[in-house]
């Protein structure tokens, strides 16, 4: 039985390990851009380079990651926290998205799903002057 526990130990350190390495290479391919995170405390806007030091706490905590410039958008998600982090890449020059299942290594086609959202600005609830919106959709 403790055998099968270090094998599923070293098995999420190496897709951890892949993880930051696939974040940390998308912000540097980037280079200048924002990226929004769902975490499950937090829910927060960065710019691209202040985030490649927290590979650990968004493979632990993430959600949902979006990294994006005015060229692409890398996205990693999951349903739920003790799924694994899946990604895709969308660049505007391409004509398909890259889709693949376990944070970028293309080895595994990921399954993916359209996602149209409408929100609208709350404006009797926002205080722009804090630069606070609330939204409704």
């Amino acid at each position: 039985m403790e055998n099968k526990d270090c094998m599923r130990n070293m098995e999420e350190e190496l897709q951890e390990k892949k993880f930051q390495k696939s974040l940390s290479d998308m912000a540097d391919e980037m280079g200048n851009g924002y990226v929004l995170m769902m975490l499950t405390d937090e829910f927060a806007v960065r710019k691209l380079q202040d985030i490649k030091e927290q590979g650990k706490k968004l493979y632990r905590k993430a959600l949902e990651i979006r990294m994006f410039n005015d060229m692409q958008e890398a996205k990693w998600f999951r349903c739920s926290i003790d799924r694994p982090l899946r990604c895709r890449v969308i660049k505007d020059t391409a004509k398909e998205p890259d889709f693949t299942g376990d944070g970028g290594d293309g080895k595994r086609p990921l399954r993916y799903w359209d996602e149209y959202q409408y929100l609208d600005i709350d404006v009797p609830g926002s205080s722009f002057e804090e630069g606070r919106a609330r939204a409704t959709g």
